[in-house]
């Protein structure tokens, strides 16, 4: 029983740190918290996938000229 109680608190951990990093135009234009950057697809992380804007980073970005995007939109978006 012990087990399960503690899988099951595990579980509702695992979900709800899963919620809170969602981030940008996905999410109400929400950033990041600890300075991580937030991906196009509007997760947060600190590897280039995220925080690059030639991969469509949209906040706290790195590299790729102008400043360092606290809320600026890498431009993007598709057909």
């Amino acid at each position: 029983m012990a087990k399960l109680s503690f899988l099951s608190l595990f579980l509702l951990c695992l979900v709800a740190t899963a919620t809170a990093q969602n981030c940008g135009r996905q999410a109400g234009n929400r950033a990041c918290a600890n300075q991580l950057c937030c991906s196009q697809y509007g997760f947060c992380g600190s590897t280039s996938e995220y925080c690059s804007r030639a991969n469509g980073c949209q906040s706290n970005c790195r590299g790729g000229g102008g400043a360092d995007g606290a809320g600026g939109e890498a431009g993007g978006g598709g057909p």
